[in-house]
């Protein structure tokens, strides 16, 4: 506390602010003199100061409507970029965007022009540069699969085409509660049912229950013999994509491209030891906002944040800024707020992903023209492999008829 309180007092514009909040007296905007003073200036009725001997300042405000007023810790200026690479790049990190970036240091922190500071960041990140990939051109109307609530629908999928690591790993099987976006991923040295639903049952089944229902694509290791005995005995019902379409899939998708990108972007000089790096991705995806939700996959489950390491390095300054009402509860006060915390995000995130849902849907058909076809129509087919002795690049892309189309 002594020691945040002295960087603080490096800041030219948080001394001068703290020296007119103990005369509890605004100051005109001439009579500030530095220009962090003068944009601080225009926080000045959610500025406060806490502590008496090491005083410390905050910045107050109200995340919604109906939360609980928090504090932020306002951050001196020598001391933000070494946040940033931390929220960014450090454990539970993940190389996020912007957006969620953003959230992540809000939830804690302010300075004004943060949100310019950490566009800034993330386009000077190099790691993120070299992982960039174009936008995907969509195919077809969006169609709905909605959950009800935690573990009502768990995608899953795998991850190949990873280098095999030191121990022997070759993928990764990636599960995300459609609800909350909550992501888990194992490792796994084969894609063979019984290690898949081994993990299930080890990884998920074991520690959060049993999910309602589980959607993956139509591969035999998902919908085989083995896969389909583990969901009878469990009661788990069972529904499969589109063949040829892992958009039916998207949640997935979109884990995987975060997943493969942090994995790349961690392990660039050891590439082979990509396991151990694997938690930390999860940890990373689950720690910062959804963009649909707009609550953290790891907020929506456990009903608060996830301690960070730049939570426990900030706990003290944090911890002296708590007035009596803010003081730790007992057990039963605890599970009544719990419960009553759970039941409000479950209901704002259900909000949330509907109103995602139908902004997504507009966007994604406003960009498509949908082609109609009636019995007898003559079609061309997409060709999905080529025949012996042809090479891909040169390859017809589609086979049929080819008088009529």
């Amino acid at each position: 506390m002594a020691e945040f309180h002295r960087e603080q007092q490096r800041d030219d514009g948080i001394r001068e602010i703290m020296t007119w909040k103990k005369r509890r007296v605004r100051p005109k905007q001439n009579h500030v003199h530095s220009s962090g003073a003068t944009q601080l200036l225009r926080e000045w009725s959610r500025l406060v100061v806490q502590g008496d001997d090491k005083p410390v300042l905050y910045r107050r405000v109200q995340p919604e409507r109906d939360a609980p007023m928090c504090l932020q810790i306002v951050m001196p200026q020598h001391l933000r970029r070494e946040l940033l690479e931390q929220s960014h790049a450090g454990f539970g990190g993940g190389h996020q965007g912007t957006a969620k970036l953003e959230s992540m240091v809000r939830r804690q922190f302010y300075w004004p022009g943060l949100q310019a500071d950490v566009k800034a960041f993330c386009r000077q990140c190099v790691d993120c540069s070299l992982r960039k990939d174009p936008p995907r051109a969509p195919q077809a109307s969006l169609g709905s699969l909605q959950a009800a609530g935690f573990m009502d629908r768990l995608d899953i999928d795998i991850v190949s085409g990873l280098p095999v690591s030191d121990d022997g790993y070759r993928y990764i099987l990636t599960c995300i509660d459609a609800f909350t976006r909550f992501v888990w991923a194992f490792p796994l040295k084969t894609q063979e049912a019984t290690e898949i639903v081994q993990t299930l049952m080890d990884g998920i089944v074991a520690v959060f229950g049993v999910p309602k229902r589980v959607h993956s694509d139509q591969g035999k290791n998902f919908v085989g013999k083995v896969a389909s005995l583990f969901y009878k005995r469990l009661g788990i019902q069972q529904s499969t994509t589109t063949a040829y379409h892992p958009q039916g899939s998207g949640y997935c998708e979109r884990s995987h491209r975060f997943l493969v990108d942090t994995l790349a972007k961690l392990s660039r000089d050891h590439q082979r030891q990509w396991p151990r790096y694997v938690s930390a991705a999860v940890l990373a995806f689950n720690a910062n906002a959804s963009a649909s939700t707009g609550f953290s996959p790891y907020e929506s489950v456990f009903g608060r944040p996830p301690p960070l390491p730049t939570d426990l390095a900030y706990s003290q300054v944090r911890s002296a800024g708590l007035t009596d009402a803010q003081a730790p509860p007992d057990t039963l006060q605890y599970l009544s707020k719990l419960q009553q915390t759970l039941t409000r995000t479950d209901q704002l995130v259900m909000q949330a992903s509907v109103a995602s849902h139908e902004r997504n849907k507009l966007r994604h058909d406003a960009r498509i023209v949908e082609h109609t076809y009636a019995v007898g129509d003559r079609v061309w087919m997409r060709r999905r492999a080529v025949t012996g002795g042809e090479v891909r690049k040169l390859a017809s892309h589609w086979e049929g008829d080819r008088n009529r189309f």
